[in-house]
């Protein structure tokens, strides 16, 4: 329900021993490999909350498992986005997005989740609460550690807050889409 339910789990589960795996929506599993193994799923779906979000400075903060789809919702309201892209947005979270470090074609142009990460809170394997980077854009203290956790898939940490810079969503989206078929994609000539 809470980061020190977490950190309290995770401090038991090393008094014994135990292998936890982090446990958002499950969305991206079907791509990760297998752990070797695990005892314990630890279920974060009830840090699921918007801790601050302050629209002028297009800085957010929210707990790991709120969703995406919750999050533009907020957003949109504002004029603001995440340009960030997760499959399954209504049941993907915040967090599975950051430990998998993963986003669509916009990564060119926004970045991505480790280039928009500002600071993060996270509970180490011991069961310690441990904070990193800020809530502001121009935050130089510290070693990036947050940023090192994007990527990580939970086996340095577990997140359980992550702060955000957002930008300002864009007027009009536009998508192309192309028919093609094996025959088309094949043809060597054509792409030339």
């Amino acid at each position: 329900a809470d980061r020190e339910e977490v950190s309290e789990a995770l401090r038991a589960a090393a008094r014994d021993r135990l292998a936890v795996v982090p446990w958002g929506a499950g969305v991206a599993l079907a791509h990760e490999p297998a752990p070797p193994r695990y005892d314990v799923a630890l279920d974060l779906s009830g840090l699921d909350r918007i801790v601050e979000y302050d629209p002028e400075d297009l800085t957010l903060t929210a707990e790991c498992s709120i969703t995406v789809t919750a999050l533009r919702e907020t957003l949109a309201a504002r004029g603001q986005e995440l340009p960030l892209e997760a499959a399954h947005a209504g049941r993907a979270t915040l967090g599975g997005l950051l430990a998998a470090d993963t986003s669509g074609s916009r990564r060119l142009r926004f970045g991505a989740p480790h280039d928009r990460i500002l600071g993060a809170r996270f509970v180490l394997a011991d069961g310690t609460l441990v904070r990193s980077g800020g809530k502001v854009v121009k935050n130089v203290a510290g070693y990036a550690t947050h940023r090192l956790l994007c990527g990580s898939h939970g086996a340095l940490a577990v997140i359980v807050e992550a702060s955000l810079k957002l930008a300002p969503a864009p007027e009009e989206r536009v998508a192309l889409c192309f028919d093609m078929d094996a025959a088309v994609l094949s043809d060597a000539a054509r792409w030339a």
